[in-house]
Formats: C-alpha cells, sequence, structure tokens
C-alpha cells in the first residue's frame, strides 16, 4: 500500500472512529434527557382535557385475563372460584388517539363497550373529592413508585378496587355490608396477602386525605408572639422570626410582600440573608422585617405593611357521563394542579422613642467603658444589647412602653476595675420626640490597703528567725556537753 493510500486510510479510520463516539454521545444524551420523562407525572391543565373520549374495552387485558372473567385478584383457593376480579380494561381515546386511563365510580353499572364520553362538571363534584383525588394522583399510572415489580394490569385493577374500597370507607359502610363493593369481595379483599393490603392501605390513606382536607384554606401569624429589638451589631430595628401556619396539609408556600415602606425595610430569612419584596418561603419556613436604624433617627414611629399570601395545592381530577346514561361514570387518571391563593394582612404601627443610655463612674460622673449591658422587655426578651465606651450609647428607635410593660438595663459584666452593678434600672420610652436618659452607676473597687511589707516576706523573716535561734540553741547545747 502506497504512503498516499495508508494515510488516506488512517483519515477514514480516525473520521469513522470520530463519528460513532460523537453518535455515542448523543444516544447517550437522548438517554438522559429522556429519562427525564419516562413515567413523568399524568398531570394535564383542566383545559387541556379534552370535552369527549371515544370509550375502548381490551376484553384480553394484556393477555392476562382468566376466561369470561378479567384480571382475577383474589380467588378461593380451595374451589378456585374468582372472589375479585376486574373484567376489562377500560380507557379512552381523543381526536388524536392519545390514550387516557379510565376507572369507574358506580361498581354496580355496566361498562360501554363503545360511544363517547363528556366531561361534567356536576359528576365530577357528585363522585369525586379529596380522597379520589389522592388515589389519582398516588396510583398507577401517576406514580412510579406504585406496585413496582407488578405488571400494569395489576396495578391498574388494585387502584380500581381501592377507589370503590375507599368510596365505601367515605360513606361509613362496613365491611361486611354491601356497598360500592359486595360483604363478600370486601371481606375476600381483607383476607388476601398479595393485593389486599395493598388495597386497603391507599384506600385508608385517601379517607384520611380526605379528612384532612376538609379544613378550610386559611392562614395564621401569631401577632401576640411578634416582639421587636435592636440587631446585635447595633445596625438594624428587627421582628422576631415570624412562622406562617397554614390550616392544612395543602399549604405549599407562601410570598411576603411590603407597602407603605418609607424605611427602607427589608425581609430576612432564616439564614439571616436580606432578601427583596415578593420573595417566597416554604409552608415551614419564617421570616422577619428589618429596617435600618438610620431610617429612624427623625422618625416617631414606624407604619408598614406585609402582605402574606399563603399558596394552597389543590389537584382536580374530572369524571365523564357516557352517551348512554345507563353505563358507568367514568374518572380519568389525569389531574390538574390548581393553586389557590389565601391573604392575610400583617400591619406594623409601631411607636417609638429615642434613649440615650450612660454607664458612669459613681466617684466623678465620667463616662465608663467596658461595661456590657443589656436591655430586656417586659417578658424578659432581650431588645438590645452593646459593651459601654467613653461616649454615652443612642438608640434611635425603641417601641414606646405602657404602664404595664417597661424596659430594664442590666449590667451582666462589669468594666475592670469596678464592681458590678447588680440591681437593674426600669425606664419607660415615650413617643412625644423627647429623649429617654437612663443613667447606671459603677463603684471602683476598693483597693488594698498597702502595709510597706509584702506578706510572704514576713513569713521568710520569721522562718529565719526561727531557724537562727535553733542554731544557737544547738551550739550551746553541744559546747556545754564538751565542758562536761
Amino acid at each position: 500500500m502506497t504512503k498516499h493510500k495508508k494515510t488516506q486510510k488512517r483519515r477514514i479510520d480516525i473520521m469513522t472512529t470520530a463519528t460513532f463516539v460523537f453518535a455515542a454521545m448523543v444516544m447517550m444524551f437522548i438517554g438522559v434527557v429522556g429519562s427525564a420523562y419516562i413515567g413523568k407525572s399524568y398531570a394535564i391543565g383542566a383545559a387541556a382535557l379534552p370535552d369527549t373520549l371515544t370509550v375502548h374495552n381490551d376484553d384480553t387485558f394484556g393477555g392476562k385475563v382468566q376466561a369470561g372473567l378479567g384480571i382475577v385478584l383474589v380467588q378461593d383457593s380451595s374451589t378456585g372460584q374468582a372472589l375479585v376480579y376486574l373484567g376489562t380494561d377500560f380507557y379512552g381515546t381523543d381526536s388524536s388517539g392519545t390514550r387516557y386511563e379510565l376507572y369507574c365510580l358506580e361498581h354496580h353499572k355496566g361498562m360501554p363497550s363503545g360511544g363517547t364520553y363528556t366531561k361534567d362538571g356536576d359528576l365530577t363534584s357528585k363522585f369525586t373529592d379529596l380522597g379520589i383525588v389522592y388515589i389519582v394522583t398516588n396510583s398507577y399510572p401517576n406514580n412510579n413508585s406504585f406496585m413496582p415489580g407488578f405488571e400494569r394490569e395489576y396495578k391498574k385493577a388494585v387502584t380500581q378496587f381501592a377507589i370503590w374500597y375507599y368510596q365505601d370507607l367515605a360513606k361509613g359502610v362496613a365491611t361486611n355490608v354491601d356497598g360500592e363493593l359486595s360483604a363478600r369481595e370486601k371481606q375476600a379483599i381483607l383476607g388476601n396477602q398479595r393485593y389486599g393490603s395493598i388495597i386497603v392501605d391507599l384506600a385508608n390513606r385517601a379517607l384520611a386525605a380526605r379528612n384532612q382536607g376538609s379544613v378550610a384554606d386559611s392562614l395564621n401569624i401569631d401577632k401576640s408572639q411578634i416582639s421587636y429589638g435592636i440587631s446585635s451589631d447595633g445596625k438594624y430595628f428587627e421582628s422576631n422570626y415570624i412562622p406562617v401556619v397554614g390550616s392544612n396539609n395543602l399549604f405549599k408556600s407562601y410570598k411576603v410582600t411590603l407597602s407603605q415602606n418609607n424605611y427602607g425595610a427589608t425581609l430576612v430569612n432564616e439564614q439571616g440573608e436580606e432578601v427583596p419584596s415578593g420573595s417566597s418561603f416554604g409552608p415551614t419556613s419564617k421570616f422577619k422585617i428589618r429596617v435600618p436604624m438610620d431610617k429612624l433617627k427623625e422618625l416617631n414611629k414606624i407604619e408598614l405593611t406585609a402582605n402574606v399570601t399563603g399558596i394552597f395545592e389543590h389537584r382536580q381530577v374530572f369524571a365523564y357521563r357516557h352517551s348512554n346514561a345507563d353505563a358507568q361514570t367514568a374518572l380519568v387518571a389525569a389531574f390538574d394542579d390548581v393553586p389557590k391563593d389565601v391573604n392575610i394582612e400583617l400591619r406594623f404601627d409601631i411607636p417609638t422613642g429615642k434613649v440615650k443610655i450612660s454607664k458612669q463612674d459613681i466617684t466623678n460622673s465620667k463616662e465608663v467603658a467596658g461595661a456590657t449591658l443589656v436591655i430586656t422587655d417586659c417578658n424578659g426578651k432581650e431588645v438590645a444589647k452593646w459593651i459601654s465606651s467613653t461616649e454615652p450609647y443612642y438608640i434611635d428607635a425603641l417601641p414606646v412602653t405602657t404602664d404595664t410593660c417597661k424596659y430594664k438595663l442590666t449590667e451582666t459584666i462589669a468594666p475592670e476595675g469596678y464592681e458590678i452593678n447588680t440591681e437593674s434600672i426600669e425606664f419607660e420610652v415615650k413617643d412625644d420626640g423627647s429623649v429617654t436618659k437612663v443613667v447606671m452607676y459603677d463603684n471602683p473597687l476598693t483597693p488594698t490597703p498597702d502595709t510597706g511589707m509584702d506578706i510572704p516576706m514576713v513569713v521568710y523573716i520569721a522562718g529565719g528567725i526561727i531557724l537562727f535561734c535553733g542554731i544557737v540553741i544547738i551550739y550551746a547545747s553541744v559546747r556545754q556537753k564538751k565542758e562536761d
């Protein structure tokens, strides 16, 4: 092979390899992106659901039916008699051929073998509630984790029986009494080890969702628990963290919008981050409102409104009537997320006053630096804390006091060289533009009298004298013995 041909072949091989690599990357991309859509929840906007559906029955039910019966879930082990079974796969298609899974809401009516279904608001109101919505959104085909490892025909059959079993639970029909399901069917379901617990559990969870959801959507903010204070760095006047409580488990989030905001007020999340007005919070999150202190120097009152909008996420399912009035009412296994807003207004009308705090030496009335001082309200909550300096401490805004609720100034750490003042000073704040002046005195520590002699030195001298006397005595004793 010539050098030119070898070079040409090498180029072809490189291009072929590159093509295969590119194709593999494309397939991987399709696989990753496609996986995001496989088994996606069957959520469709109400306007997108077709007004009519063409009815279809698959009597073979995926080839898994027993002759003349359908999908058998429970049968008598001794006789082989089918006790709980679903006769056909019941679904509808729209004009474009899109398939919609259908469930029956009237167990004792016949399943149509053809004709059309029309969306009906009256039947939706009559047959569906939050329990039915729960089953549709948490079973086949909308929940990928429902009955893992089971084939779709059995998932659909279990879902259908859970709907009927739930209808009896919601009406208070006992398991030994005929209802949507016969007493025999219910007893068979309760005793079945493979499917019974799944049906009963799904129906019971649906009943719990129905009872919880019957509570009207509402928000609550306990205004009596809202307090105000100065931030630890002294830069802000702010509320404590405020929780927003929804009345039921449909409460998904809320947003807070500030109005009448002439103070540069901002919202603060639980991470201590300032977020703009109109920000959203999770259902268990808290927020607080913060106003820069330098905005309050010329103001005696904070007038601010926080509009809190709670978002409750409702899901809506739809019932369809058949063109034959004697046929089953159908439930489309699709849902629509319908957010509903609930508003509550939170007004902050806070009269404030100004305070001047002095920490002074009682002997000369000079400012003393280094004392840790704390102001608490009548409930004992800390509203300000700082370390004194050689200048008085000014607070430009504290909520005004009442006759029954005043502030206390307390020293928690004394400055070096001073006794701690153990007595708190109670004071009030007015909104008349005056500055409340509070002075707390400290006594200098009493110095120890100087005796002119160091105590350890006295001990050493006394010890030396005793030692000297001992030596003299011993010497005299020894000398006396020698003379004798």
